[in-house]
């Protein structure tokens, strides 16, 4: 899906040629619909590591927080392109704490 996503945006973008195709794929990538598998295989299990550890309440709570604050940071950096795709990748980390965390909040009732 992500390689269709790049292909199909490039055909678009014509106008834009003062991004490069590096640019652009990066971009890309930080999209929702390239991010989500990502992140199901980097961030779930350590966060269901964490959330045992720590507790899955306080893990919700700081996923909250960090997606917050990314999601907020998100409009702002759109103006630089290494700071979008920062912002982007916090998203999706923040997004991944969150089927653990629940998990084991739901484990513990």
């Amino acid at each position: 899906m992500c390689v269709l996503a790049l292909h199909t945006s490039h055909e678009h973008t014509h106008a834009h040629q003062s991004m490069s195709t590096h640019l652009q794929a990066l971009k890309l990538l930080s999209a929702p619909w390239c991010k989500q598998p990502f992140t199901v295989l980097a961030i779930q299990v350590p966060g269901g590591w964490a959330a045992q550890r720590w507790g899955g309440r306080r893990m919700l709570m700081v996923s909250f927080g960090l997606w917050s604050t990314a999601s907020m940071l998100t409009p702002g950096s759109a103006a630089s392109n290494s700071a979008i795709i920062l912002a982007r990748v916090a998203v999706g980390v923040a997004q991944g704490f969150l089927i653990p965390s629940v998990h084991t909040v739901l484990s513990q009732v």
